[in-house]
Order: C-alpha cells, then structure tokens, then sequence
C-alpha cells in the first residue's frame, strides 16, 4: 500500500489534534493583549504580524511547491483574493484592539462573526442553516449588546 502524501501542516496536526488546537487557541487569545500591552501604534503592528507571518510561512510554500508543483491558476487567483480579504480584516481589526480594548474587540470580533458566517454562508452559498439559529441569534445579538 502506496503510503499518502501530507503537507508539513497535515502532519502536526494529525500527530496531535487536540494539543495543536489547544496550542492555537492560547495563541490567538493572547494576541489582543499583547497588541495592547506593545505600545505601538496600529501600522507598525500590522507591518510586523504580516512579516513575520510571511517569514514563518515561506518554508512551507516552498516544500509544498517542490513537493507537489505549482497550483493552477484558478486556485492561485482564489487563495490570493482570500488572502487579500484576511489581510484587510487583520489590518482593520488590530487599530480596533487598539482604540476599544482587547475585551471589547474579541467580543465583537468572536460572537458577532458566529452570527455572520452561517448567515453569509445561507445568503450567498444557499447552505442550509438550522431553524434554531435564527432563533436563538436575537438572544445572542442581545446579550452581545449587553457586554
């Protein structure tokens, strides 16, 4: 039996799922305290997230392009205009953490994008989303405004 090609990626991530999520999950709630403890101003932040981000990911593209070739160029054009949209969200968002505080950013930004998704996803992509979302997203919206 032919063993399987896995990116570097797949093969953390299935040696251990639920530690690289816990890892992950520590990381990304530390980022806004962090951005606020730094005392830099929101350009700066976004400049370095964004360099070392592409510092630390550019050995994987390479051994992804040497071990599976280029990708076409339909699915370079899509990666590239999702990257795009994640980097203005990132560069919109950090200014954010800085002008309304860590709590307030990660509430709005955590609890009000679980409202938005399924309903991005059922607008645009006719995904099928559950009765009880949209009963129970004007209790969260609620409680959202309450914090």
């Amino acid at each position: 039996m032919a063993s399987q090609r896995r990116s570097v990626v797949d093969k953390i991530a299935v040696a251990s799922p639920r530690g690289t999520l816990a890892v992950a999950s520590v990381l990304v709630g530390l980022v806004s305290p962090f951005i606020t403890l730094s005392g830099e101003n929101a350009t700066t932040i976004v400049f370095f997230r964004f360099g070392l981000a592409f510092l630390a990911l550019l050995p994987m593209v390479v051994h992804e392009w040497r071990q599976y070739g280029p990708m076409r160029r339909a699915d370079l054009l899509l990666y590239a205009v999702c990257g795009v949209c994640f980097g203005v969200d990132m560069a919109l968002w950090t200014p954010s953490v800085l002008l309304a505080g860590p709590s307030v950013s990660a509430v709005v930004v955590n609890y009000v994008q679980a409202l938005a998704v399924p309903l991005v996803a059922w607008i645009f992509f006719r995904n099928r989303v559950p009765w009880m979302f949209f009963v129970a997203a004007p209790f969260s919206l609620g409680g959202i405004f309450l914090l």
